[in-house]
């Protein structure tokens, strides 16, 4: 005598209570984004197969050192500038709260260690900016500036730019002390 209901699915992953599993859908949906993610960096960056699923791919600079026109250490010290500039973006366009007419107390310990946080955040911001540009003419403190907002911010590949930018990160390189790591 045959079973009531309809047949068994062939070749479905089961649980072991003998219910069809969910969690092959799930990493079948994390497997196609992924799939979708990887080939846009092909086609739209032309990345190899290899090099698109390496973080690099993601960011301009990242790319240009997959391609070797960047050092893996200059990649990281534009990486870290970004982080600066993030940061000092952050600290200049956060909230600052409310003040009542009650309150009599000038800063309170809070706003204190906020605004120490902004001096240091200004402080190694401007020293970075200082080491892009150190030892250099006008002209080229402004093209090396210039360079790293198109190239790390902006992400616009400018190749008449390369030579000028590389120099720009090696002047941070020296300041984030990268100059001495070996790549892992």
């Amino acid at each position: 005598m045959a079973r009531a209901g309809r047949k068994r699915k062939v070749g479905v992953k089961r649980e072991p209570n003998g219910k069809p599993s969910r969690a092959g859908v799930r990493l079948t949906k994390e497997q196609e984004a992924m799939r979708a993610a990887v080939d846009y960096r092909q086609r739209v960056f032309g990345v190899s197969a290899k090099d698109a699923l390496d973080q690099k791919a993601c960011t301009l600079i990242g790319r240009l050192c997959l391609q070797g026109m960047l050092s893996e250490v200059q990649w990281q010290a534009g990486e870290n500038w970004l982080q600066l500039t993030n940061a000092m973006s952050a600290a200049l366009q956060s909230p600052r709260g409310f003040k009542t007419a009650g309150t009599s107390s000038g800063m309170t310990l809070s706003e204190e260690l906020e605004a120490a946080k902004y001096r240091a955040t200004k402080s190694a911001f401007d020293d970075a900016n200082d080491a892009i540009e150190a030892h250099a003419p006008v002209e080229e403190r402004k093209a090396r500036m210039i360079a790293m907002r198109t190239f790390i911010i902006d992400e616009v590949d400018q190749p008449q730019m390369h030579g000028t930018l590389r120099t720009a990160l090696n002047g941070l390189v020296k300041h984030f002390g990268l100059e001495g790591r070996r790549a892992a």
